[in-house]
């Protein structure tokens, strides 16, 4: 104990300082999951344009995830996505399609959900003996 304290004390007095920083930083670009060692999501995206008619506005939406799981791309039993939007009010749901090899999309068009708006987008994923994962990626 002494020799941390003169440890200590020598480097006030020296003017050497050690900082340690604790916190944590998201460098995944506004995403994040949870992972099981059952199933899980590869890689989720999410895309959206705008569709300017004469009438109306719309936003076109585009869902892609790659997932697996240990039983293989075989056992997965469904993908699907949720939508939130920023307050919480609002929940759309939607399965994915499977356009195989673990690939899974969906596309709609709509004038309710915006390109413009702020979502939380949750990417569940669950294998045919019920495990589940998911992936958030916010909008």
């Amino acid at each position: 104990m002494k020799n941390i304290f003169t440890f200590v004390l020598a480097g006030l007095l020296s003017g050497c300082y050690i900082i340690v920083d604790d916190t944590y930083t998201d460098t995944t670009g506004g995403s994040y999951n949870t992972y099981s060692d059952h199933v899980w999501i590869e890689h989720a995206d999410v895309y959206c344009t705008h569709e300017y008619g004469y009438y109306t506005d719309s936003s076109v939406w585009e869902f892609y995830a790659d997932v697996d799981s240990i039983g293989g791309y075989n056992n997965i039993y469904s993908v699907e996505i949720n939508i939130y939007e920023y307050y919480g009010y609002d929940v759309w749901r939607y399965y994915l399609y499977a356009n195989g090899q673990g690939q899974y999309g969906y596309q709609f068009t709509s004038t309710l959900i915006d390109c413009d708006n702020i979502y939380d987008i949750e990417f569940v994923t669950e294998d045919n003996d019920g495990n589940f994962a998911s992936e958030w990626v916010v909008w």
